[in-house]
């Protein structure tokens, strides 16, 4: 089974101490990478990471090689772009497919320094593959996902093909430790992290400009009414618009 995680970057140190007190990957994205770790112990296969951010959330990157996956990339956005969850969905839906196909794509429920709620969905819609929310448990079968999510009802379980994307809220991981080995290959000098390009050439505006007014400044003369509700206002109010002609 071939599984990515999306991790986010860990925000720089005068935002992050808004959050956290401690350093490194928040519970959140913690709890899905050992989901993550633990499925593929299950079901045999790969864990990849792709972590969004500028060059030092290399940093994000090498810290889930220690806890023994199989791959972690980094596609580099500026610091500007961070802010944009469609712009970074995007990005990285494109990244997901450059590196190849996936069975699963998990993430975790909120980032350290947000809870928009918008990215798993925005990522899925993206790369045409259902989106599977608020999961507490997974299980894969005869090229199938199985999900028992959260729902104002308790509990639902969902079926889907596979691919797909999940949003995982499973708290009760089986507890794992980054061993010496991995920490030691991760910050090895040898080993390099691939880097996606974001491909700046490309520009995605929100908003277009189609055209600019300006109001001329004109002197008015402005008049202050007061009344004692707003039935005593509506009714002045009336009476100034039949004054200046504006009402028949």
């Amino acid at each position: 089974m071939r599984i990515l995680v999306y991790l986010k970057e860990i925000p720089p140190e005068e935002e992050r101490d808004q959050y956290q007190d401690t350093e490194g990957l928040n519970d959140s994205d913690k709890n899905v990478l050992m989901e993550a770790l633990n499925l593929r112990d299950e079901e045999g296969g790969t864990v990849t990471v792709m972590t969004i951010g500028p060059s030092r959330a290399e940093k994000t990157a090498r810290e889930a090689l220690t806890w023994g996956v199989d791959r972690s990339i980094l596609v580099l956005q500026g610091r500007n772009g961070t802010g944009n969850v469609r712009k970074s969905a995007r990005l990285l839906a494109r990244a997901i497919e450059a590196e190849g196909a996936f069975d699963i794509v998990l993430c975790g429920r909120q980032a350290l320094d947000g809870d928009a709620a918008h990215m798993a969905a925005m990522t899925a819609f993206f790369l045409k593959i259902p989106l599977i929310a608020y999961s507490r448990r997974i299980e894969a079968a005869n090229g199938k996902l199985y999900n028992w999510c959260m729902s104002e009802n308790g509990t639902e379980q969902t079926e889907c093909s596979m691919p797909a994307l999940v949003l995982s809220v499973k708290e009760n991981q089986k507890i794992r430790h980054p061993n010496v080995a991995d920490i030691m290959s991760a910050y090895a000098e040898s080993t390099a992290i691939p880097v996606f390009g974001t491909g700046q050439s490309e520009t995605e505006r929100m908003i277009q400009k189609v055209r600019e007014y300006t109001p001329k400044e004109t002197p008015k003369k402005r008049k202050l009414l007061d009344g004692k509700d707003e039935q005593e206002l509506a009714e002045k109010l009336y009476q100034v618009l039949r004054e200046q002609d504006v009402l028949e």
